[in-house]
């Protein structure tokens, strides 16, 4: 398996104390899962919220926690 497997670039935008919009993160995604009994796959998560309207803010990575894919 090579290391570019499931890497994705992610850009994360936000707001600056003055309310302006600006770039928070920018690199590689954070949380890639493989499953090394299926080379050649990953699953990269981009994303993940449960509220609809999506709230807007500073808030931490909502990737950071654990995820399953049904």
């Amino acid at each position: 398996m090579t290391d570019k497997v499931g890497k994705m670039r992610r850009v994360v935008t936000g707001h600056d104390p003055s309310g302006r919009a600006v770039i928070v993160e920018d690199g590689d995604a954070p949380v890639v899962k493989v499953d090394e009994a299926r080379p050649g796959y990953a699953m990269t998560q981009l994303w993940i919220t449960d509220a609809m309207p999506v709230p807007i803010g500073n808030h931490p990575d909502p990737t950071q926690r654990p995820i399953s894919l049904s």
